[in-house]
């Protein structure tokens, strides 16, 4: 399956090269613009107002490698990515992030906080490439690979659940235990669930509010009403409930460790392109894709 995705990839630059006679062919929706590289993704950068790729040799990548991406969870991360990208690909899917589906992840590593990126424009090798989506991991405006680590999945399953089809909600910061719209109570649940099951097999220590809030989260604490940020003995009621996030991240978290790895056939041209391993998201994913006000996928 890699080897078909770097195929795939090969011959959109391919492409590039042998239309001398449209010049402009390259920076249009004809023929997509796609950022070579060895790697599983490409790493960028601000240099002062202009975003740049870093060259493959350099040795931030092995860093990365080491620091963030041997996390197993967070790889599977972006190899879940990787796989919804191609199954948009595979499945003639409309998207509306053709450049972000015909490029690996790009990783911003600078960037003022870590969030979805939007509309960037990134230099590549002497010409700039269009990108609708990419992941800013920076710390105030720096390179922290340990915060990186610490933000990644959070930030994923946002970058995730845009590519889908969904509008982020944009918000106020929204406690758990809060009780909120319920596009709101989807969007913060969604991403609690990932950086639950992240921090819970991360294999490492974990911070005592991050260990909290997953215990939290997997023995669905948050079904109960919360007085002064602590949960009580009452339960919520179920309109309720469904407008928390905790709650609903609970529901994710549930779903996505019991999921199998099998999918109705005739989703086979979107679910074929998924690792045995990503199959529970991208059937989540999938759904979500197909909730009112998403993108509606159609495959």
């Amino acid at each position: 399956m890699r080897g078909r995705r770097r195929l795939r990839r090969g011959i959109l630059l391919l492409l590039c090269v042998l239309y001398p006679l449209l010049p402009a062919a390259c920076s249009t929706s004809l023929v997509p613009s796609v950022i070579s590289t060895e790697h599983e993704y490409v790493l960028a950068r601000f240099e002062m107002d202009t975003l740049m790729t870093i060259e493959d040799e350099d040795a931030l990548y092995q860093r990365f490698d080491e620091e963030v991406l041997s996390d197993p969870y967070l790889h599977q991360l972006l190899t879940l990515f990787d796989d919804t990208t191609e199954a948009f690909w595979a499945s003639n899917t409309l998207t509306s992030f053709p450049q972000t589906v015909v490029n690996k992840l790009v990783i911003v590593v600078n960037s003022s906080q870590a969030e979805v990126l939007h509309d960037v424009v990134i230099e590549d090798a002497g010409r700039e490439v269009a990108l609708e989506l990419a992941l800013g991991l920076g710390h105030e405006g720096r390179t922290d690979l340990a915060h990186a680590h610490q933000r990644f999945a959070s930030t994923m399953a946002r970058l995730l659940w845009e590519l889908v089809g969904l509008p982020p909600s944009d918000v106020r910061p929204v406690a758990l235990y809060e009780v909120t719209d319920p596009p709101v109570a989807l969007d913060v649940g969604f991403q609690a669930a990932i950086e639950t099951l992240h921090w819970e097999r991360c294999g490492k220590e974990v911070a005592e509010a991050h260990a909290e809030r997953c215990a939290q989260v997997t023995r669905n604490a948050f079904r109960r009403q919360f007085i002064d940020g602590a949960p009580s003995t009452t339960s919520r009621p179920r309109e309720e409930a469904m407008e928390t996030p905790g709650v609903v991240a609970t529901f994710f978290y549930r779903l996505l460790q019991r999921a199998n790895a099998a999918y109705p056939q005739r989703y086979m041209l979107w679910f074929t392109n998924y690792e045995d391993a990503n199959i529970a998201h991208a059937k989540v994913l999938y759904a979500l894709g197909r909730t009112p006000g998403s993108g509606r996928l159609s495959a």
